[in-house]
């Protein structure tokens, strides 16, 4: 990007993303490019502007797919949506040595086949990076993209899913020959801090690794980086770097695109350059999901969790092993947790009738636990206080505020018998019960009752006794288990 700033401004505008992202097969891609955005070639005669491309491709933390052939199509012409006019001088590499390639001219787009050697390739915790060098670009600037046909399997497949993938809104910007040898200031990443001058360069790290950018220190011009997570005294707006040629990064949580800004002093001219960190294990402050969510492993939010749904796409979320959230956790399908789950505010899990029941092998601990029907194979340890309700106030019945248990039990420390009925009308349905007291001492008859209610539910009870005066001895507790309707 170039163009006239001014620079009493002491921070300019953030510049935009530098990749192209696609989740829509079995695999996960990023695409970068050098130059960013990428610039169209001169006019004929000039010769073709060589760009780079970097394809990472992943599959998501604990998915397993098994790939056996990646054909990357660049679109080829001299239109505008074109990128390429021929396959001439492309050159791949690859970051595993197992994968070879071929470039095959078909009409309309050059082909990059991709082949494992072992005619498969595991990407389960793995990373391949897909480097595309001498990418000849066309003289015709604007909006182009790169597909991706995907040959995978999932587990239990007995055939290849073959699925298109399309990396969408690669800009092209007009030929501009200050950069058009790619970067001018060399802007690059690696691991490990600016002490240790490691060259290898930080292409994906794990959740929690720091890295270090470097760069070439131009005369007469300032510089900014910019990141999507950079510290935040820093905030979103960057951080002046100018006369220095190292920074490096804070912990990295999720994939990191960062970005050099260069405004030389005498012409004002911007040029961005930019690099993208994978993070193959990122970490999440909060989940929002619109769809099946399934994590082999544990899974631990910062923040709340929410999975969605909607009339068409009605889905639940599993963890094979232990679920902890430090906010609330909402899943308006079912909820399996092989592990048990922890979770600082209230869990809610809305089932529908025809989703099965949620299922959770450990404990559960939650603030507030709201759900649609609750099997319990163990125990259930209900945490809010049990509150002292009187049944049998004439023609003052008991109106279940939330859901909630009612116990009911009918007192015979004493040689007398008494009778208690107790009286339910829940959801319009209307049944009573009985509770007797033998007057021998001994274990009685019916002495206890547990009533399951819902809001707007009412209890009444009635008595009678063999002492004078006639009073039930009795006792009765509501136990909250739930919210309001």
């Amino acid at each position: 990007m170039t163009g006239a700033h001014d620079l009493s401004d002491p921070i300019p505008e953030y510049p935009p993303p530098a990749y192209a992202l696609s989740e829509d097969g079995e695999l996960d891609y990023a695409l970068t490019s050098t130059p960013f955005p990428l610039m169209a070639s001169p006019p004929s005669p000039g010769p073709l502007v060589a760009a780079e491309l970097d394809l990472v491709i992943t599959a998501a933390p604990g998915k397993k797919v098994t790939c056996s052939r990646l054909v990357i199509a660049l679109p080829r012409g001299t239109q505008p949506q074109s990128l390429v006019e021929s396959g001439d001088g492309i050159e791949v590499r690859f970051s595993d040595d197992s994968w070879s390639a071929a470039i095959a001219g078909t009409e309309g787009t050059v082909e990059c086949v991709l082949t494992s050697e072992y005619d498969f390739y595991d990407f389960e915790g793995e990373t391949l990076v897909v480097h595309l060098r001498g990418v000849g670009v066309n003289r015709s600037a604007g909006n182009t993209e790169v597909t991706v046909t995907e040959h995978c399997r999932l587990p239990g497949d007995d055939q290849d899913r073959v699925t298109t993938v399309r990396l969408r809104n690669i800009e092209k910007e007009p030929f501009r020959p200050a950069i058009a040898a790619g970067s001018p200031n060399r802007f690059s990443v690696h691991r490990g801090a600016p002490s240790e001058n490691n060259p290898a360069p930080a292409t994906t790290v794990r959740a929690g690794s720091t890295v270090t950018l470097r760069w070439r220190k131009p005369e007469a011009a300032r510089q900014w980086v910019f990141a999507q997570y950079l510290r935040s005294e820093n905030g979103f707006a960057g951080k002046e770097v100018t006369g220095e040629s190292t920074l490096a990064s804070d912990p990295l949580n999720r994939t990191t695109t960062f970005t050099l800004r260069t405004i030389t002093t005498a012409t004002r001219e911007i040029t961005d350059e930019s690099v993208t960190v994978q993070v193959s294990n990122p970490t999440l402050a909060g989940l929002t999901v619109r769809g099946p969510v399934g994590v082999p492993a544990s899974l631990t939010l910062g923040g709340d969790l929410k999975t969605g749904r909607t009339p068409t796409d009605a889905h639940g979320l599993t963890v094979a092993g232990q679920l902890t959230a430090t906010g609330a956790a909402t899943v308006t399908d079912t909820l399996t947790a092989h592990q048990g789950i922890a979770i600082a505010g209230p869990l809610t899990v809305r089932g529908t009738p025809t989703s099965g029941a949620s299922t959770i092998s450990g404990q559960v601990t939650a603030a507030a636990i709201t759900v649609r029907n609750l099997t319990a194979t163990n125990s259930v340890t209900l945490f809010g206080p049990p509150v002292k309700v009187i049944l049998t106030k004439p023609n003052l019945p008991f109106v279940a505020q939330t859901e909630g248990i009612l116990v009911v039990q009918l007192l015979s420390a004493h040689l007398h018998k008494d009778t208690l009925i107790v009286e339910v009308n829940a959801g319009g349905q209307q049944w009573s019960a009985m509770l007797l007291s033998n007057g021998l001492n001994l274990a009685p008859r019916s002495d206890s009752l547990l009533i399951p209610l819902r809001p707007g539910d009412e209890v009444t009870a009635s008595g009678s006794a063999t002492q004078h005066p006639p009073l039930v001895s009795h006792q009765s507790a509501w136990l909250p288990t739930g919210g309001q309707a």
